[in-house]
């Protein structure tokens, strides 16, 4: 026989304080002899000795199902979260999920559940590698954006619950990075490799509108993006630098000679203008020499 049938009333219970001192059964005592009874598969005597105790177990089997499908061992009574994070409640009461950033909500066991989803902000460094550009020219290109699910948006963020709740925050991550790398792409196949390269702000913006329009529909808001570097294996940026240092020399050169060619002018007007004032002066000096000869001949 099994050996749950060698435990009696007599052998097993606990003497319960209560009815010793009262001489009254106690709800515990109760408790204690409907459980014997039901562990002998005496279910129908068990529910007469203690009515509450099958729909008692019959919501704690339910419960820790609940919690082994979920995985999860603090997903009732009150949850909290920090100002990065937000609280996604569903189940009963609630028709649409109901979403609390950066604060606390009671959840009720068995009939709701409580998930949380990250809202930080998200650094993604797009590498695109030898894209050709409008001109067929192929260049890379890096970008580092700021990327973050809008927690302050309820819309936005049931969006983005819609879309991530309950995947890892690397998977968020990845997913944006690489709709973020499409965008830039398609930003770089449009444009010249001399607009890439002397207007990189219009690039930015250009990226950053595209991508942020696409992006609002995942719940993920663009922070910043900016254009980290431009590079080729054709030696094309190379030649345009060397040209642009070709002007700049050319230009530094002339320049230099309009410079010294007007120092020169300038240096001959200071000069006629300084012997005409010698002249003058010696003009004035024999003037009044010859003056001054006449006056004593005349005395």
């Amino acid at each position: 026989r099994p050996l749950i049938f060698y435990f009696t009333m007599e052998n097993c219970l606990f003497p319960c304080v209560y009815k010793s001192l009262f001489g009254f059964d106690c709800p515990i005592c109760g408790f204690q002899r409907a459980l014997l009874l039901l562990l002998h598969g005496e279910i129908k005597q068990s529910f007469f000795m203690y009515p509450p105790l099958i729909p008692a177990l019959f919501l704690l089997i339910i419960f820790a199902l609940h919690l082994l499908n979920n995985k999860v061992i603090m997903g009732w009574g009150f949850n909290v979260c920090g100002p990065n994070e937000a609280l996604v409640v569903s189940g009963c009461c609630y028709s649409r999920p109901h979403v609390v950033a950066g604060g606390r909500v009671f959840v009720w066991p068995c009939v709701q559940f409580a998930q949380k989803i990250s809202l930080n902000t998200m650094t993604l460094q797009i590498e695109s590698p030898k894209v050709y550009t409008s001109q067929g020219v192929p260049i890379s290109v890096t970008g580092v954006a700021q990327v973050k699910i809008q927690g302050q948006n309820k819309d936005m963020l049931l969006t983005a619950c819609e879309q991530f709740l309950g995947r890892k925050e690397s998977e968020i991550h990845n997913i944006a990075l690489a709709t973020l790398e499409g965008y830039q792409r398609a930003i770089m196949g449009s444009m010249t490799v001399e607009e890439i390269y002397k207007d990189r702000k219009k690039f930015s913006k250009q990226v950053f509108e595209v991508a942020s329009s696409d992006l609002v529909n995942m719940g993920i808001t663009v922070v910043s993006y900016t254009l980290k570097d431009i590079s080729d294996d054709m030696g094309y940026l190379k030649s345009l630098g060397m040209a642009r240092t070709a002007e700049v020399k050319r230009d530094a050169r002339i320049g230099e000679a309009e410079a010294r060619a007007e120092a020169t002018i300038k240096e001959a007007i200071a000069e006629e203008q300084r012997m005409a004032s010698v002249l003058h002066n010696d003009t004035q000096v024999a003037s009044a020499r010859r003056d001054y000869e006449l006056k004593k001949s005349s005395l």
